[in-house]
């Protein structure tokens, strides 16, 4: 039986930090707690999981792959 294919990343619209607290994520339109392990600001990336658990490096505004 064939393994269904991967999920496709979400989409990085934008990140917020705070001086203080966790930085939120907005993929896909959507606000979402993050902690600041996953975002490197100088770049303006966020290491993201797909919907199958697979880990991403997304760029704010980049679209998605095809």
């Amino acid at each position: 039986m064939a393994s269904p294919p991967p999920a496709a990343p979400p989409r990085l619209d934008g990140i917020i930090t705070r001086s203080a607290g966790n930085p939120t994520l907005f993929l896909d339109g959507q606000a979402t707690a993050a902690h600041s392990g996953q975002v490197r600001m100088g770049d303006a990336t966020a290491r993201v999981a797909a919907r199958d658990g697979r880990w991403h490096r997304l760029r704010v505004g980049d679209p998605p792959p095809r």
